[in-house]
């Protein structure tokens, strides 16, 4: 589940649009295309995109949710910039195996809960959400650089595991995990780790 304002989505579209956007828009509409995509061929339908029309993820990702067409319940991994930059409010992320890197770069996130699926979430994923001041990661979890830059409200991280598993999964983090974020302390299920702010 995604929620965002698709009247300034749809004006982004708009502004930049190509009459191959609208029919292939269309196409998915009415044929329920998507409906029948499994994650290989919705993977595959990203790939197309970017190789025939010049445009990234992001640009699909702003056609099909100006289109009304929620692409996240079709897929098992969130590609690198996927929703960069679309103003998403709030998303359900709970059954991917990764999350790429400035997936959700430049959002309007203010709550975030990694599902147990996710095994990596890579650099800058949710930099610059201005408003984020929550987030849960999972037991078993990768971050990559920079993951929170930006992120100035966001204080403190929930993690579903004990302060000795933080240690073990931290120790194989991008060193870079917390640089440019306000992250003071971790929360785990048996008590408190104070971070040092870089």
């Amino acid at each position: 589940m995604i929620k965002y304002n698709i009247q300034e989505l749809q004006g982004q579209l708009e502004a930049s649009t190509q009459e191959y956007k609208h029919t292939l828009g269309n196409f998915l509409n009415n044929e329920n295309v998507l409906n029948k995509l499994d994650n290989n061929q919705f993977f595959l339908l990203y790939l197309l995109w970017g190789k025939n029309t010049q445009y990234d993820s992001t640009g699909l990702s702003t056609f099909l949710l100006a289109s009304e067409i929620d692409p996240l319940p079709s897929m098992s991994e969130i590609l690198n910039e996927m929703f960069k930059g679309l103003l998403i409010k709030e998303v359900t992320l709970d059954h991917f195996d990764y999350i790429g890197s400035q997936a959700f770069w430049n959002n309007e996130l203010t709550d975030i809960y990694v599902g147990d699926k996710t095994q990596q979430i890579y650099s800058q994923a949710f930099g610059y959400n201005l408003f984020l001041k929550s987030v849960s990661l999972p037991k078993y979890i990768y971050l990559g650089a920079n993951v929170f830059e930006e992120c100035k409200q966001l204080k403190e991280l929930t993690y579903r595991g004990t302060i000795e598993d933080w240690k073990n999964v931290s120790s194989e983090f991008s060193s870079d995990w917390n640089k440019y974020s306000k992250v003071e302390k971790i929360i785990c299920t048996d008590g408190e780790i104070p971070l040092e702010s870089k």
